[in-house]
């Protein structure tokens, strides 16, 4: 699905992470698109020059810096509040906050680790079977697993089967 790349989506969508406490869904080319335009308006400006176009220029990349800022500032905190609450999900962000996300998921898995050592894989593996389909996860104990299917049988460490039985997604059998 494309979309629009001009400075009133841009305008729109910063109003929106402005005014929404939660992350606003983009694009996964999200920031690359937005990085050429700017080019472009930058070169267009260089070949005919006109104040409008300057304005235009200068408020778009305040708008995206601003974006930029806000979103890195939404992103962290949504990491941290998925890791505690063990549901890590990087679903509309964009290719490159999806790399920062899934950076902050390992980080903190990792400082878990530093804390709280011997409570991952320590218990052992355990196999279970898979109740309802899993994106690929950052696990407890920083590694990744999936994706799995509904009906699929797997081995994961016992802390992370534990915790996704109790939210009902799969089944230990072993």
């Amino acid at each position: 699905m494309a979309f629009e790349t001009s400075f009133d989506a841009l305008r729109s969508i910063q109003m929106q992470e402005r005014h929404t406490p939660a992350l606003v869904r983009l694009e996964d080319d999200f920031y690359p698109r937005y990085v050429a335009w700017l080019t472009e308006l930058e070169s267009q400006v260089k070949k005919q020059f006109s104040l409008e176009g300057v304005q235009t220029l200068e408020n778009a990349r305040r708008a995206l810096s601003d974006l930029f800022e806000l979103r890195k500032q939404k992103l962290f905190f949504k990491a941290l509040k998925d890791f505690r609450k063990g549901a890590v999900s990087s679903s509309g962000l964009s290719g490159q906050e999806k790399e920062l996300y899934t950076g902050l998921i390992t980080l903190l898995s990792q400082y878990q680790l530093v804390l709280a050592p011997g409570t991952d894989s320590s218990q052992g593996d355990v196999m279970v079977e898979v109740l309802s389909d899993i994106p690929a996860f950052v696990g407890f104990d920083a590694q990744t697993y999936g994706p799995l299917k509904a009906g699929q049988h797997a081995r994961l460490p016992r802390k992370q089967a534990d915790f996704l039985s109790r939210k009902g997604i799969l089944k230990v059998i072993q």
